[in-house]
């Protein structure tokens, strides 16, 4: 009887211990869950961060380029306006001219 009981104690201590290993792992499953999820956030944000940025880098780019056409756009456009100035003087000159 006194083996019988010794037994039941020892099995009754070995599921302890082996309950003890069981929240070990599973405290650290948890913790590397949780770190893979913190890793995972930051390559995120990190994806993020860069994304933004080329975004940015884009978009100074293209409005860099719109304003040099603008700036071409209104070189022409003044050109354009002083040639018809220029033509309409002519006209005026030439009008002037034909009446005397």
């Amino acid at each position: 009887m006194e083996d019988f009981i010794k037994k039941i104690f020892e099995i009754d201590d070995e599921a302890e211990k082996y309950e003890q290993s069981l929240e070990e792992k599973k405290k650290q499953l948890i913790q590397d869950r949780q770190y893979k999820l913190n890793k995972i956030d930051k390559d995120y944000e990190d994806a993020i961060k860069a994304e933004k940025e080329n975004l940015n880098r884009r978009l100074s780019e293209i409005e860099s380029s719109d304003n040099l056409k603008l700036d071409d756009f209104r070189k022409k456009a003044e050109d354009i306006r002083k040639m018809f100035e220029q033509k309409k003087e002519m006209l005026i000159e030439e009008f002037a001219n034909s009446l005397l």
